[in-house]
């Protein structure tokens, strides 16, 4: 592993994303990219290259979960090397959805109490 942090936390998980036991060049390019943390392609390509499923069931979705498509996308939820919990989730299901919309809330009583003259 080029990254001793994710080097660890592959080693400790019980949840190891099946590209990074393929090796860290399935996802990164070791010399150069146009692209965060030195991905081959943007996140959202990455994870659905081989989550075509979930592409779909976006794509078709007539209200999508925005969470797919800010910050992160994929990553705001789930790990993209390795996790304690099922599924590379973050954290349980709860707390990070709970955590999201507290965000959102908040952001839009800032916005509201500005807005007010």
């Amino acid at each position: 592993m080029c990254q001793p942090g994710v080097q660890s936390v592959v080693t400790n998980s019980p949840n190891v994303h099946k590209p990074v036991e393929q090796g860290c060049t399935t996802c990164h390019d070791a010399h150069s990219s146009d692209f965060p943390d030195q991905l081959v392609n943007s996140i959202e390509k990455m994870c659905f290259t081989c989550h075509e499923d979930i592409e779909r069931e976006i794509t078709l979705a007539s209200s999508p979960h925005a969470a797919v498509f800010t910050g992160d996308r994929c990553a705001n939820c789930h790990e993209p090397h390795a996790a304690g919990r099922p599924n590379l989730l973050r954290k349980r299901v709860d707390p990070i959805c709970l955590d999201s919309h507290a965000k959102e809330r908040s952001e839009a009583r800032r916005v509201g109490k500005e807005g007010r003259t």
